[in-house]
């Protein structure tokens, strides 16, 4: 490694950390910004269904974090709790007690629903072109 690069690398390292400060900073004021929602509308915590199949039932688990009105969430489909495990992470938001989730790396997957009481009552869509597949499931807060 000659001088030249050496002295490239440092330079480009302290560029890094004295904008680190400036960003985390940022940051903080743009979450100080964001506005707060009401604690009847917070559907933040952990949720759960039961959905009997053919052959079976799919149990539905779903951890959801908020922020204003935005919304990331785990969801893990188990069928008959064995087989079938699926987990998704979902992106989405709530906005006059309507809920929209998405799955962040899987096409088409999406949650759609309303708070009524302490229930989500979702829609939910297991995939692109699966609109035929579409169920209705009620989640509870879990215990």
């Amino acid at each position: 490694m000659t001088l030249r690069t050496s002295l490239f690398i440092a330079a480009g390292f302290a560029a890094l950390f004295a904008a680190a400060p400036a960003a985390m900073a940022q940051a903080d004021s743009a979450a100080s910004l964001a506005k707060p929602i009401a604690k009847g509308d917070s559907i933040a915590g952990r949720w759960q269904a039961n959905l009997g199949i053919s052959g079976g039932t799919k149990y539905f688990k779903l951890s959801i974090a908020q922020f204003g009105d935005s919304l990331s969430a785990i969801a893990h489909v188990e069928v008959n709790d064995t087989s079938g495990d699926d987990t998704y992470e979902m992106i989405g938001s709530i906005h006059d007690r309507k809920i929209e989730l998405r799955a962040r790396f899987v096409d088409g997957v999406r949650m759609t629903g309303t708070l009524r009481g302490e229930t989500l009552r979702m829609r939910v869509v297991p995939g692109r072109y699966q609109e035929a597949a579409t169920y209705e499931i009620s989640f509870r807060p879990a215990p």
